[in-house]
């Protein structure tokens, strides 16, 4: 019987339900920046504690698919007649915001936190992830930060991107942690509906993504769950773009043809497990 990687299993339905709540959450009334808060603090946990036990050489062969897929997209999007002028490096950067502001934001933090660490320490580095965490829900009070909307939530993930870095996976966990846990988190909802009170991001979503990382991470392991992550990370948008191209078909139409499309060559590449062709589409 196949073993199944939960951590990586719900790492991967985040991910495919954030391609769509688009589409569906104005029909229902989903909040979908608490949403994406959740896919994307869950995630960046997961890759960074995926990272933790890589060496730095091997990290970064990771984001050698966000280099190739951002030049494909690049040539769908613009075509192929290439001018070199003023614009071309914020084409560049909306490309890549658009389509991988989560792989890059991980490069990202992989570079401050790889230098901070260096210079002052681990335990320095610990304690900026604490403040970080900290702005993120002091940040709508400061007459200061508040002046700066797009970086709130870079306090957030820089913070949960740091404590995957510290997990350490565990034998076993006490189920009662994670009793506790929905404990809070059935707190902090009861108190922001009784007193309106909306700060944005529960705090117990923390101490979740740690629980599950730590009690059913496998951060060696290459699962198949663990591969198609990485595959919807960066082939689904590419497979996105170029049937937007092609088929000029609705929003969603596009967005399941892409899901099954990027899941048939996941497949195919995992099956394949040629090294070469897998770091360059997939990055593992």
């Amino acid at each position: 019987m196949k073993k199944i990687n939960l951590a990586s299993l719900l790492g991967l339905i985040l991910l495919i339900i954030s391609f769509f709540t688009p589409i569906v959450a104005p029909s229902i009334k989903l909040n979908t920046e608490i949403i994406y808060r959740i896919v994307n603090t869950y995630l960046i946990a997961y890759i960074a504690y995926m990272i933790s036990f890589m060496d730095t050489g091997r990290v970064g062969l990771l984001f050698l698919p966000l280099v190739f897929h951002l030049l494909i997209n690049f040539f769908l999007i613009k075509g192929f007649n290439l001018s070199l002028n003023k614009s071309l490096l914020d084409d560049f950067y909306q490309i890549l915001r658009r389509l991988y502001d989560l792989i890059s934001l991980v490069g990202i933090f992989f570079l401050v936190e790889f230098i901070i660490n260096r210079i002052f320490g681990n335990t320095f580095t610990s304690i900026v992830s604490i403040i970080s965490l900290a702005l993120f829900y002091y940040y709508d009070y400061s007459k200061i930060l508040i002046g700066f909307p797009n970086f709130k939530d870079l306090f957030l993930y820089f913070a949960v991107f740091v404590m995957g870095l510290r997990i350490r996976k565990a034998d076993k966990i006490n189920p009662f942690l994670y009793i506790l846990a929905l404990g809070i988190l059935a707190l902090e909802i009861f108190i922001s509906y009784k007193y309106r009170i909306n700060y944005g991001y529960f705090l117990s979503f923390v101490l979740i993504i740690y629980l599950m990382l730590k009690g059913f991470g496998e951060a060696s392991e290459v699962s198949f769950e663990k591969f198609m992550i990485f595959v919807y990370i960066y082939i689904y948008p590419t497979i996105f773009i170029g049937l937007r191209i092609v088929l000029v078909e609705s929003i969603l139409v596009t967005s399941l043809l892409s899901t099954l499309i990027s899941l048939f060559i996941g497949q195919i590449l995992f099956k394949l497990n040629i090294r070469p062709i897998n770091l360059l589409l997939v990055g593992i």
